[in-house]
């Protein structure tokens, strides 16, 4: 078995060998490390501020970091970037759905990364900088729900416009949601609006 001895620690060359690592040696490589992976976002922003998926003939700025940079679910990119990648996977006519499984991210996070949501969600924040308090914040939320939907007639609500509307969570939209949908109170019509089913007044109501 062969090995190579550096100072603090001892790393063989054959698989998962014995690794012997002091504290402050322990902590230097973490630094190293912490190091290193923040140098390469910065690279990275600076590689898509440059252009060089244009410079070296990539139709796209995803074309070129999944194309140079393999998994796109490995990158584990901070926000900026993420946004950044998602409207270009998106200009490249990838659904929702395939941005969300290519990025290993859930597709409410998709949607919300989308310019256009946060476009919307900008310009609702600014018309309505202190809204006043809603009239059925205290009820259960199954019931705003099925009062929001009501209050849409034919036109329906969306998860998504729920999570706009009340300021709740993807998670908790979708979970009052469903509930009201089990309970037939509200129903999904077959229509989808921007990839999220639209529900109505179900025959319970």
């Amino acid at each position: 078995m062969t090995g190579l001895t550096t100072g603090a620690m001892t790393v063989t060359g054959e698989g998962r060998g014995p690794v012997h690592l002091t504290a402050a040696g322990a902590r230097k490589l973490t630094e190293e490390i912490r190091h290193h992976l923040g140098t390469a976002i910065v690279k990275l922003t600076q590689a898509r501020e440059g252009g060089a998926d244009e410079v070296l003939g990539y139709p796209s700025w995803h074309a070129y970091v999944e194309a140079e940079f393999g998994d796109l679910r490995e990158l584990r990119l901070p926000v900026v970037e993420r946004r950044a990648l998602v409207s270009s996977m998106r200009g490249d006519d990838l659904s929702v759905r395939q941005i969300a499984g290519k990025l290993g991210v859930s597709v409410g996070t998709v949607h919300a990364d989308l310019p256009e949501t946060r476009e919307r969600t900008a310009d609702v924040v600014q018309l309505r900088p202190d809204p006043a308090p809603s009239p059925i914040a205290d009820l259960p939320k199954t019931d705003q729900v099925v009062i929001l939907v009501g209050m849409q007639g034919d036109r329906g609500l969306t998860c998504r416009e729920l999570e706009l509307e009340t300021g709740w969570g993807h998670g908790t939209a979708s979970g009052a949601l469903s509930r009201v949908a089990r309970q037939q109170r509200v129903r999904h019509d077959g229509r989808f609006r921007r990839e999220y089913g639209v529900y109505v007044i179900g025959p319970d109501a």
